[in-house]
Formats: C-alpha cells, structure tokens, sequence
C-alpha cells in the first residue's frame, strides 16, 4: 500500500550521541515544539506526546508529492520533550539518527498527541486530526530541506521544528462502485471508523481538498488542463515480474474551484475522480515510470493522497489490526479491490503521421480522428474516437516545430483527422466544461478523409495554423413555454462568462440560403433537442432518434457589419425565431416538433457548442450558492394545445389511365416565411385507390392556422 510515513527500518530512543560509532553516517539535533493555541474539538484536547521523526530519501518523497516510504524513523519521548509542566510554549529535545547511509534526505515528523502511533501497521503508522507536524524546514518558506550525510561523519546541529496543527483525519473511504470504467469516473466517500487503533473521526474528517501551487500560483503539472489539486489518487497493483502498473486518477477540481480560488479551504465527503486513459509502470528496482500503451484491466488498489502527506487505501489491513466479528465477515469497502475496465479499441488500426506548430508560444497538443459520417461540429455532433496528446516537438523549419503522432483502436473506413494546441491551458479531453478549443488556440484539420485499410492509414503532415477568434459560446436564457398553434416564437440567447472566458455568441455568414427565403443563412445553428422524462433537467438526456426542432438566428442585426468584410462578430445575445419545424435523422421536414421538454443547443461556426439545460452548476459546485445561475437550468417546454381551426377542401382530378397500385399525397405548406419552399407541411394526408371514383375524389386538409 501507499504509505505516509512507512515506519518499518527500525526504531530508536536518544540516549547519549557518542556512543554511536559512524559505520555509515550520522545525523544529530534537536527537535523544537512550538505549542499552537488550544483551541476546543471534539477530536483532541491535548498537544503533548512522543515525537515521531522519520526519514526520507530526496528522491523518493513521502506523500503528498511521491510515495516514497522512511528509511528510518526515531521516537523522542513525551517526557523527553515536554517534562512534567505545561507552562512553556516551546520545547527542545536532541534526537540521533544512526547508521544513515550517504544520501541526501529530508526529516518529517509529528507530535503524536493521541498517542494512537504504531509503526507496525499501515494504518496506525501516520499522523491524526490535531496532531503537531513539521520537519526539518526554510523558516521563511516552510518547504522541507535537505540534509546531507556521509558515510564515517557526523552531521550535526540540525533542528526539525514542530507547529503545524493537522487539521483532518486521514482520508479513510469507501469506493462508491467496486469497478469502474477508463476513460470514466469513480467517487470515494469518506467514511468515519470505530475500530479499536484505528480511530477515524467523523465531525474532524473528510476530504481536505487544497490547490497543489506553487508560490501560490496554481499549476498544471500533467498539462490536462485542470489545474492540480491535492489529495492525489492513485490505482496501482503488483504485477507477477516485481513491477508495479500505476494508473493515475485525477480529481475533478472543477467543484471545488470557486472556493479553492477565494482561498476557502474545502472539505468535502465526496471525491470526484476522473480515470483517464492512461497507465504506466515502475520497475522492481525503483527507477522512472514507463508509459504503457493501454491500461491493464483487472482489480487495483486505490490510495489516496492528501496534501497533509496522511494517506489511505482500499483495500488495507483493517481486519488485521481490529479483527471484525467471524458472524459479519471482512469490512465492506475495505478488503475490496477496484476492478478498472478499459474501453475495448473499435478496431486494431491506426493512422501514423506529424503534427505541425508554429515554435513559439508552446502548449500541449491533441490530434483526434472522428467517423465520416458522424463528423463533429459545425457540420455534425460526432465526437472524436480517438485522441492522442502529441509530445516530442523537434524544429522542423520555417519557425515551426513537428512532432509523431499515433491514432489507435481504429476500425477500417474512413476518418476526420483534426489538431488543436491549447495555448492558455484550459483544454482537457477529461471533462466536458474543458473539452473544446477557447480564445488563442490553434487548430486545424487534414482536408481529405484519412483512410485505414489493412490496420494502416498514413496521413499527411496536420498543421495547426488557424487561431479560434473566441471563446466557447456560453448562454443563458429564460423558461419558455409555448403551444404548437403559437409558432413561430422568438427565445432570446444571453451571451455569459463561464471559469473567465470572455463573453459572446460568435456570429457568421454561413454562405448559404438554405431556406431559399432570400436572406443569407447564419452560423450559429440552433437546434432543439428533446429530453428524457427527468425530476431534474439539468441532468436529462436526449431522447435518440427523436425529431430535432429548428432555430433560426434572426439576421437583420449583423447583415451590414458581416457585409463590410467582417468575418464574424461577437454578439452579446442573439434572437431565435424557434420554427413549427422538426426534422429527421435525415433531415428531412417532419412537420411541427412533438410536445415536451427540449434542450436548446448552440453550434458556432467555429465548431464550439454549448446547451441549456446543463450540469454547469452540478460541475462547479454552484447549486445552491449565489453563483447557481438559474438561466442553466431552463427548458423550452412545448405543449399541443389546440388544432387550428382552419381546413382547406381539396378536389383531386387523377391523370387519364392511371391504374392501381398508386398512393396520391397532399400537403398544405405556408405560402409565406422564413422556410419558403422548404417549409414542412402544416397538414398532409395520404389517399390510396378507394378514395377515388370515376377519376376524381375530394379530401380535406385540416388543423391549417389563418393566413396563406
């Protein structure tokens, strides 16, 4: 398991320093207690008891920034440090660190003031709520410092000093789920715990979720484009040849992120994590990681890393430290593994080729492949069904750099190959809020279909020279509801700011006139979803195969600037006439939508999207604060109402010798509007050879509104 301190080298007492002969090397000094306040919980009360110093190799850190176990650790007793008064506020005691070999290392320690330190077990071998922490630390920054040895010397007067209050347990918890999906998503939840040793308090535990900064600036180590926070998690399991598979999780910063940026610590019972699709492994004998092509699948242990360097994994020893009753059996959620099930490859093609960038600035680089025929926005919803982060740039000319690329998991046919660089650090394939292109980033696409046949699709060179002119198109808008007889309706789009992206729905001339209706078609395209039966919105999906109801971006507004040579326009908020139009898989007019709820979705020409009602509130932790914007959560409920009364009576003269088999269909279509030719019938029937006789028959076509 992943320990914090992983006493198990040995165990000292200070005695006198002299006595220790220096066969490897020494380390002697003083431990310092500066006493913080007092201050009443229901987990402790006290700030006395041993002093527990461990030992750890530079390049093998202890949680939370590596995994690294002590070398060696020493307990300088509570009588030693603190005497029999409790009037002094700060406290010193020598300690020896014996037998050390040459290295470079760094001493962590705690006072262990509920006296539950155990160096035996995993689980009883870290610090608890309100235990006193430090180390061997700069006094101005508080990081941990190196401290030299040498085989045969003594390295003297070092002072490790002890202050900072613990303010958590350590993590303990329960998976929600015994398996989980990669790529997907799995939640830990704290659990409090009675047994015996192992104390884990539930009004002093939980989650402490903090940024992972660096001189306070939040940084993005792994360039997922999420920023890191702590605690970190990891799924590993022991591998037959002594190596070690690593799959590393990433936890979702996007819940906390308000509170984390006003500088709120946050503790929370529930710990998103995201599983990408990657895994790497650490060989038997130590040494850097190895990225693996696919994750292994199978069972893992799951361990948590929190800032505060306590640790905690599923499965543990638990039933070794507190044997549970034999009638009940091992603890549930603490014995079991969780089983990671990758996603099976489509296919066992690939396509080989090189990205191409302009050398500076830098920043990480995806290429994706989508199906043909589902490509992805402007002309489609496909998403990609493959992703790869390109890395590796060398200087290829011409101020650009290139680097190779691999595709894989691809069926034989034909592919979209499309590239982005993400020049601000905000793209990530891993969550849906971050996963498209914003403001300054570059992209660009390989014209013709990529073509994998025989496992192989060579593509050409990609280059990534188009700069996206804005930022995702963000809206909000207001409740709507309507009845069918009431269309056409006007919906008003509020362009609105998401995570400091810059405000505006991008409008372009599409080059087009699709309606025939005279006036030049628009980008964005507006259309209308509908939603499953769903208590909450926000959280409601499609309905697949039903009709998609259509919107039409008004564009009086924008004709004389986008006439002037702009190529587009950023609008603070736009007007859509919502049309008596759905229209099929296939696109083809179906008539007025059907009853219910829809979602209204927002596709830019720049291939951006963005859709209400969403999970934007549910992403960021907003619901119930003063930032949950209600404007997320609204729906276009459309009802039938009533039939138009109108009905037009038709007599129908059939062709001289026409003969059965044959059907004759009607359609009444409006003779003015923004459809014109295409506009989908307001009424239709179908007549078959027994509605006529002597050649001639006579229909009605109903429920037609007044007008042409």
């Amino acid at each position: 398991g992943v320990v914090g301190l992983g006493f198990g080298l040995g165990c000292s007492e200070v005695e006198v320093f002299d006595r220790f002969e220096p066969l490897a090397g020494v380390i002697e000094g003083t431990v310092v207690i500066r006493t913080p306040e007092l201050v009443g919980s229901e987990c402790q009360q006290g700030r006395r008891g041993d002093v527990i110093l461990s030992l750890f190799r530079v390049e093998d850190p202890p949680p939370p920034e590596g995994t690294g176990e002590s070398v060696s650790f020493v307990v300088v007793p509570e009588a030693r440090v603190f005497g029999e008064g409790d009037g002094v506020d700060v406290r010193g005691a020598p300690f020896v660190f014996a037998s050390v070999p040459t290295g470079r290392y760094t001493i962590r320690g705690f006072v262990d003031v509920d006296g539950d330190f155990n160096p035996v077990f995993d689980l009883t071998g870290q610090p608890t709520a309100f235990d006193v922490g430090g180390g061997v630390v700069d006094p101005d920054t508080g990081a941990f410092t190196e401290v030299e040895v040498t085989a045969g010397r003594v390295t003297r007067n070092v002072v490790a000093s002890l202050g900072r209050v613990v303010p958590v347990e350590r993590p303990a918890f329960v998976p929600t789920a015994t398996s989980a999906d990669v790529p997907g998503r799995l939640e830990l939840a704290f659990v409090a715990l009675d047994r015996g040793p192992v104390q884990v308090e539930a009004a002093c535990g939980g989650f402490a979720v903090e940024l992972a900064s660096e001189d306070g600036v939040p940084r993005d180590r792994d360039g997922d484009g999420l920023v890191d926070v702590f605690p970190r998690v990891l799924f590993t399991r022991d591998e037959m040849d002594g190596s070690t598979t690593v799959v590393p999780g990433v936890v979702d910063p996007l819940p906390f992120l308000d509170r984390l940026v006003e500088g709120s610590g946050v503790r929370t019972d529930i710990l998103p994590v995201v599983l990408p699709p990657a895994a790497f492994v650490r060989p038997e004998n130590g040494g850097d990681l190895r990225p693996l092509e696919r994750v292994p699948a199978g069972p893992y242990q799951v361990s948590v890393l929190s800032g505060t360097g306590q640790t905690w994994s599923v499965p543990n020893e638990i039933d070794t430290v507190d044997p549970p009753d034999p009638d009940l059996g091992p603890t549930r959620g603490q014995v079991e593994p969780v089983r990671l099930n990758p996603a099976l490859p489509a296919g066992e093609g690939r396509i080989d080729g090189r990205v191409r960038v302009p050398a500076e600035p830098a920043g990480s680089t995806y290429v994706f492949a989508f199906a043909v025929d589902d490509p992805p926005p402007p002309a489609g919803t496909g998403q990609p069904r493959a992703v790869t982060r390109v890395e590796g740039f060398v200087p290829d000319g011409g101020g650009f750099r290139a680097a190779s690329y691999r595709l894989s998991g691809l069926p034989e046919g034909d592919w979209i190959v499309q590239g982005l660089q993400d020049l601000d650090g905000d793209f990530s394939p891993l969550v849906d809020l971050r996963a498209q292109p914003s403001a300054g980033d570059r992209v660009g696409r390989i014209p013709a279909a990529v073509t994998v046949r025989m496992g192989r699709g060579e593509a050409p060179d990609l280059e990534l020279n188009d700069l996206v002119p804005f930022d995702r198109p963000f809206f909000s808008m207001e409740e709507l509801r309507v009845e069918q007889s009431e269309l056409p309706v006007r919906l008003r789009l509020d362009a609105r700011s998401v995570l400091g992206s810059q405000p505006g729905l991008p409008v372009q001339l599409a080059g087009t006139d699709a309606e025939g209706d005279g006036l030049p078609d628009l980008l964005p395209r507006v259309l209308l979803t509908r939603l499953a039966p769903s208590e909450d919105p926000r959280v409601a999906d499609d309905v697949r195969g039903a009709p998609v109801w259509l919107g039409w971006v008004d564009p009086v507004p924008f004709l004389v600037p986008l006439s002037t040579g702009q190529p587009a326009i950023s609008a603070p908020a736009l007007d859509v006439l919502l049309l008596p139009v759905a229209v099929g898989p296939d696109g083809s007019p179906l008539g007025p939508p059907p009853p219910g709820r829809y979602r209204v979705n927002l596709v830019a020409g720049t291939g951006q999207t963005w859709s209400v009602p969403n999970d934007l509130d549910l992403q960021l932790g907003r619901v119930g604060t003063p930032r949950e914007d209600p404007g997320q959560a609204a729906v276009v409920r459309l009802d039938a109402g009533a039939s138009p009364p109108g009905a037009i009576r038709v007599q129908v003269e059939l062709p001289a010798g026409l003969t059965p088999p044959f059907r004759v269909a009607l359609a009444a279509r409006p003779a003015v509007g923004p459809l014109g030719p295409l506009a989908p019938p307001a009424s239709s029937v179908v007549l078959t050879p027994a509605d006529f006789e002597g050649g001639s028959g006579e229909v009605v076509l109903p429920g037609l509104p007044s007008g042409l």
